[in-house]
């Protein structure tokens, strides 16, 4: 019987992962960017000087919507081969989630000068290094 619930559970197993692998991704990178990557940046970019309890909350979420972008930017087939190398960016998008865990633990201190120093920068130089390779011109 240990067997059978064991092959069972096997073949169930599989089966969920062959459909989760099979599922189309249907949003595209332009979208990630323009949805998610732009517009949290952006708030992390504009955090006040003295952040309130109420802005340190949005920041947070604003770091995890960052965080969650580049987490999607790494999915499989986010760069097509032609425009450019995968390994450059799955190097930039790695590069962007750790600016954003980054912010995470810069807001979790609410330590808001390395929020917009050091962190912002990251972040900055991240999307910079992106842009240079990936951007059309």
């Amino acid at each position: 019987m240990r067997l059978f619930i064991g092959s069972l559970t096997f073949l169930l197993a599989g089966g969920l992962i062959a459909q989760v692998a099979a599922q189309k991704d249907v949003v595209s990178t332009k979208e990630i960017m323009t949805a998610m990557t732009i517009p949290a940046s952006n708030a992390l970019f504009a955090a006040p000087e003295k952040p309130t309890d109420k802005d340190w909350g949005e920041l947070r979420r604003q770091a995890l919507i960052l965080s969650d972008s580049a987490t999607r930017l790494l999915a499989p087939g986010k760069v097509k081969p032609k425009s450019g190398n995968p390994a450059d960016w799955n190097k930039a998008a790695t590069s962007l989630r750790d600016a954003a865990q980054m912010a995470l633990k810069a807001i979790d201190k609410k330590d808001a000068d390395l929020l917009s120093g050091d962190v912002g920068g990251k972040i900055l130089d991240s999307c910079a290094a992106c842009h240079e390779h990936y951007l059309p011109k």
